[in-house]
């Protein structure tokens, strides 16, 4: 000890300090339960914006850039019908983690949220798809592989770790999340059109 009393650590080891208490608290997030899932809908909300922003010349492109038979197997759809499902599925997912009882191990919030995140993960594969069949960017792409993707990991990771849901019914989410991004999907966008033709007739 100085002569002048107790010495100040220096500033690097201000900062290590500051950087190592930071870290802890971020691994210590990045394992609670509330916050991760909590994060499903922030982070899906997220992923939306891109796909509102971009979407317009998305459409635009597909019309022409898609195969003749996936045109023909597909329905047109509009913007502002593109644009009411959005909106739909993001308050849908606010809905789960409001309302979910993410206090509770198995509550239901928990296995509507973790099944969304299984969509989302199944569907950045769906946007790398429709990037190649476009030859270029698709509205959502961005978010869908650098959020999306690793994020999902991380929540498969801890909802099996911590037993949020057991391993039969997580396997059991990608079929049907895949029914989700299919008849789902179709179903919630054939409906948003007959809002979108009431709303803006013309």
């Amino acid at each position: 000890m100085s002569v002048w009393g107790p010495r100040r650590a220096g500033p690097g080891i201000e900062r290590a300090f500051f950087f190592f208490r930071t870290l802890c608290t971020l691994c210590a997030m990045l394992t609670n339960r509330k916050i991760l899932l909590w994060l499903i809908p922030i982070l899906f909300a997220l992923h939306n914006v891109e796909e509102a922003l971009f979407m317009k010349p998305t459409l635009a492109a597909a019309k022409n850039g898609l195969p003749r038979f996936m045109r023909i197997l597909l329905p047109p759809v509009s913007y502002e019908q593109f644009m009411i499902s959005l909106i739909v599925v993001t308050i849908a997912a606010f809905l789960f983690a409001a309302f979910g009882r993410l206090d509770r191990p198995h509550g239901p919030g928990v296995y509507l949220l973790v099944g969304l995140q299984v969509v989302l993960f199944l569907n950045a594969f769906a946007h790398l798809v429709s990037a190649v069949m476009l030859d270029g960017y698709s509205a959502g792409l961005g978010t869908a592989l650098a959020v999306n993707l690793p994020f999902s990991l991380l929540i498969f990771w801890q909802a099996l770790k911590q037993r949020w849901v057991s391993g039969s019914i997580f396997a059991a989410m990608f079929p049907v999340g895949l029914f989700v991004l299919g008849p789902i999907l179709f179903g919630i966008l054939f409906f948003s059109g007959i809002l979108a033709r009431a709303l803006f007739p013309g």
